[in-house]
Formats: C-alpha cells, structure tokens, sequence
C-alpha cells in the first residue's frame, strides 16, 4: 500500500493534487492500492485503520513525511509518540523515531498492529543484480514469456515483448524509463551508493 500522508498540502480538486493523482496511477495500474492520507485533518485515515485492521504492518518512509503523526491519529490518544519538525534549514525531516516500535491500533475487531520504523534520509537498491532487475518490475512479466531472448534485458534486445508494451501504451513510458536509469546504475556499480552519487550519474 502506497501512502501518501499530508494530502491536506495538495487540496482535493485542485491542479497540485490532480498531478499527483496522475503520477500516482501508474503504481494503481500494476495493482498497488494507493490511499491519500491527511493526519492532520482525517482525511483517508479511516480507509486506511481498515486496510490495517487484522494484519501486522510497517510504517516505511523518508524522515518528515508524517508517519509518527499518522500513528496518533490512527491510535486515538491511546498512542502518542514524539512528532518532530522539519528542518528549516535542510528542509529535511528530523530524526525523532529512533527505535522500531510495535503498536496495537484501537478498536474492535480484529486486531491492527502497527510497526513505527525510524525515518530513512535515502533509500537504495540492495542485493539485486542488474539481470534480476527486471523480475522486480511486475508489469514486466506477463510480457517477458514472449520476448525472442529467455535472458531478454529488455533493453537494445530485438522482438523484445516488454519494449512493444511500453510502446503501445501498456506499461508507463515512466516506469521503462526509472527501469533502464536503475539498471545502468547496478551495472556500474551504484548499489547503495549515496543520493548525491546516484543523482550524478543519472544525470551524465
């Protein structure tokens, strides 16, 4: 489930939270459930204590994105851990969250649990080689079967199944694209590398 909290910050009907709800459907498509969330003013915050209800879950995010502030909410004042500001200067979430914690979500039921993970400053690809890149794009699979090559990369390869989708408006232009920027940067060596690292080399 993609969860994009402080919805309130891009108002419904208007042209911010239109662009984001475009950008967003392409995860909708491949079959993620997306939920625009607002701690602040409810918003979503219902839609989601019902995903939730009857499973254990993780809160995964970059610092600053609100997933401390969405716990009280969801734990209505029987849950109340420490909410930071954001950085002024950096303009970047502060660390407050600095263990992982496992929370009960009130309510009748079936039981919600909810983990509370310390905020990420980046995220990187781990333990994934550039010719196992592509099984991690789902869309990619029920086309790949038809490719010419059983070890497609699905990049200069001809009668290449995957580049026809992308072509007739199957799979998002956006998501090849994130796919062959990730690829050339496992494929020399950019596995966790720093933001800053991965910025220059996708942009040379």
């Amino acid at each position: 489930v993609l969860v994009l909290n402080k919805a309130d910050l891009v108002p419904k009907g208007s042209p911010a939270r239109h662009d984001v709800e475009r950008r967003l459907s392409i995860y909708e498509r491949i079959g993620y459930k997306v939920l625009f969330v607002s701690a602040l003013e409810g918003e979503g915050v219902e839609d989601l204590r019902t995903l939730l209800c009857g499973r254990t879950s993780i809160l995964v995010g970059n610092s600053g994105v609100g997933k401390s502030h969405l716990l009280n909410r969801l734990g209505e004042g029987e849950i109340a851990v420490t909410v930071g500001t954001i950085s002024e200067k950096l303009k970047l979430g502060r660390h407050v969250t600095t263990t992982t914690t496992l929370h009960r979500l009130p309510g009748g039921g079936d039981p919600a649990y909810l983990i509370d993970s310390p905020g990420a400053r980046r995220f990187s690809v781990w333990d994934v080689r550039p010719e196992e890149l592509k099984e991690h794009f789902v869309e990619f699979i029920p086309y790949a079967s038809g490719c010419k090559f059983s070890d497609c990369r699905h990049l200069e390869e001809p009668n290449c199944k995957v580049k026809e989708a992308v072509e007739e408006g199957h799979i998002a232009p956006e998501r090849y694209v994130s796919y062959k920027r990730i690829y050339h940067l496992l494929l020399e060596g950019f596995e966790g590398a720093r933001v800053t690292e991965l910025r220059t080399a996708a942009e040379s």
